[in-house]
């Protein structure tokens, strides 16, 4: 096997595994989605009230009442608008490991709350993710990764987008009245995400936190296939949100929110969230056809096409799954040499497809060989990656893997897939 670098190892595996799964599991990453199907004009009034003077909230994040995180919120007028800064502290547990993320979300907005540019950064032990963006033109810039790695893409927009670290804000600025109804783009960098928001204010009620009492305004809402609800208080500042996999926010103060983190004292992430079955397959490679009765999908936003095909079918909480006959050649022979954009959109690098990456050329290289078969060196890369990455967001085993300069077969035990 070829010897793969640090920078390779740790940005891969860790990459994959672990800054995907932190994505999808706090609800930044549930489908990805581009700026097609948002409504042409974001239907809500204008600002009634602004924010005269710098401003900064601290949050606590509780999962299933184990504190696991801390939050920081900073708003200051900026140049007829607004500059938004979001920290996020976590301490996770993720399959018996802890893991700490930090976020950093910095955003320009107009005095409607209406994004201009943004930068996202989120770290966690070697891995770092980068990610900025402008309007431009009808046209959002983004970019990622720095120097050789510096990735851009041009997206059209229908719509100027508010950016999710400022939707409380968008509050403070105006009139709240029960039963009254808000439709929001809203845009999130992590996740390149856009989708209309719908948020109601369904009622006010008492709430106490940390033995204050206030008279509070529920709102609900659905933001990426996830209900949410959060509290405001009669100024519009969040009080608790609660929502995204069983994560739950409540306003603090400097001292108190960055104490007594559980971290792997609190429940595993991944058992809360992983979809179990109630029986093992014991030979899985050998079947042909698998029945599976799913509850719970009914309110799920997956677009039919994506079910009705020749491989899955998905009806009345039953999904079936056929074994595809593999051809044993391709219709081509390697290297691929591409006629028209047919394959181009399944070819071309994207963010955190890196496709052009000149380490996963090169390792691609090394594992298919001279064989030019593209179905025979499909299944070889394949095993490869099945056989050699291990399917867990390990931080202290990548970095121990990196420092020996190769990646070595897991063990056995440790193939549990993400």
């Amino acid at each position: 096997m070829g010897t793969i670098t640090k920078r390779g190892i740790c940005f891969h595996i860790i990459g994959v595994a672990f800054v995907g799964f932190w994505l999808v599991m706090i609800g930044l990453l549930v489908k990805r989605v581009h700026f097609q199907g948002v409504v042409s004009d974001p239907a809500f009034e204008r600002a009634v009230f602004t924010i005269d003077s710098p401003q900064r909230e601290w949050k606590e994040i509780y999962l299933n009442k184990h504190k696991v995180g801390y939050a920081t919120d900073t708003i200051k007028p900026f140049e007829g608008g607004y500059f938004i800064q979001e920290e996020i502290f976590l301490k996770l547990n993720l399959m018996g490991l802890d893991s700490g993320v930090y976020t950093l979300t910095q955003s320009r907005v107009d005095d409607q709350f209406l994004l201009k540019s943004f930068s996202f950064n989120m770290t966690s032990g070697v891995v770092t993710f980068r990610l900025s963006g402008k309007l431009e033109d009808g046209y959002l810039l983004v970019e990622t990764g720095r120097g050789r790695d510096r990735r851009k893409q041009k997206i059209k927009v229908s719509t100027q987008p508010m950016i999710g670290s400022g939707l409380a804000h968008y509050f403070k600025s105006r009139k709240i009245h029960v039963g009254e109804t808000h439709r929001l783009p809203i845009f999130d960098p992590s996740t390149m995400a856009h989708r209309e928001v719908i948020i109601t204010v369904a009622a006010k009620e008492p709430l106490e936190v940390y033995g204050i009492k206030y008279n509070a305004f529920r709102l609900e809402g659905q933001m990426w296939g996830q209900s949410v609800t959060f509290w405001l208080d009669e100024n519009g500042s969040t009080l608790k949100e609660e929502g995204f996999m069983g994560l739950t926010t409540i306003r603090s103060s400097a001292a108190r929110a960055p104490r007594d983190l559980e971290g792997t004292g609190a429940e595993d992430l991944y058992e809360m969230t992983a979809i179990k079955v109630n029986k093992t397959l014991p030979k899985p490679s050998r079947l042909s056809y698998l029945r599976l009765e799913a509850n719970g999908m009914d309110s799920a936003r997956i677009k039919p096409e994506v079910w009705e095909g020749k491989r899955q079918r998905f009806q009345d909480g039953i999904l079936e799954i056929k074994r595809e006959k593999v051809p044993s050649k391709g219709a081509y022979v390697l290297p691929y040499e591409a006629n028209g954009d047919e394959m181009k959109r399944f070819l071309d690098p994207d963010f955190n497809i890196e496709s052009d990456d000149r380490e996963i050329i090169e390792q691609a290289r090394r594992i298919s060989g001279t064989d030019k078969n593209p179905v025979s060196v499909s299944k070889k890369l394949m095993h490869w990656v099945y056989k050699n990455l291990e399917k867990r967001p390990v931080v202290q085993r990548c970095k121990q893997e990196a420092d020996k300069g190769r990646l070595d077969a897991p063990d056995s035990h440790a193939g549990q897939v993400v």
